[in-house]
């Protein structure tokens, strides 16, 4: 059975590779409001992340998609760049991190 969007997120510092992260400090928003989830805060350091849910004033990028397609790009069945040029996925922010984002974390 596939993890939820929330068991998700929670994996994510555990998905986290400081080796891939050198360099990065950054806060980036996860909007999955538009098919009924939550808000989430990814805070990445180079020794690590915490994820916490709810939302921050100014963030250094935001994603926005719905829940089914984050976690099937999170899961390899999904290429971020199609979800991307489809408008499955948006960025709001620094589209250099978001590109970042997904060679910093694991497979979930």
């Amino acid at each position: 059975m596939s993890p939820n969007i929330d068991e998700m997120m929670q994996r994510l510092p555990t998905a986290f590779d400081p080796d891939r992260a050198q360099g990065v400090k950054a806060d980036v928003q996860f909007d999955f409001t538009s098919d009924g989830g939550k808000k989430y805060v990814v805070h990445i350091a180079e020794n690590g992340c915490t994820v916490e849910e709810g939302e921050i004033a100014a963030p250094d990028a935001t994603l926005i998609a719905s829940q089914a397609t984050y976690q099937a790009v999170m899961e390899g069945q999904l290429n971020v760049a199609t979800a991307f040029m489809t408008g499955k996925l948006k960025v709001k922010g620094n589209m250099q991190l978001m590109m970042r984002f997904q060679q910093i974390f694991h497979r979930l």
